[in-house]
């Protein structure tokens, strides 16, 4: 016969939490790579289109470094939050501790 006053394991579980704002990031961190590519890609475009002479080469050096600068921090926003939206809630202890190799 099953007692109804003993707890269930289901209240223990952790509940899964919406992930909305972890895409939103996803979402601003493509707008950020995608806005690098494109400086990188007019910077590249505007130093190949000018003659070699030295001081117009750096008109175009703003753009290289700076679409370099939002493409890297672009991948890096991505890739965090991938791996936190791909992060399993419900045990929090490190991943030595979790599985015993033998």
């Amino acid at each position: 016969m099953k007692r109804s006053n003993l707890p269930s394991a289901r209240r223990f579980r952790m509940h899964s939490q919406p992930r909305w704002h972890w895409r939103l990031a996803l979402l601003l961190a493509a707008l950020v790579v995608c806005l690098g590519a494109l400086l990188l890609l007019a910077g590249a475009a505007s130093l190949l289109g000018q003659p070699s002479t030295p001081p117009l080469i750096v008109e175009p050096l703003p753009l290289l470094l700076g679409g370099g600068l939002l493409l890297c921090c672009g991948v890096l926003g991505w890739r965090a939050c991938r791996t936190r939206l791909r992060r399993r809630s419900d045990i929090s202890l490190p991943k030595h501790l979790l599985k015993k190799s033998h």
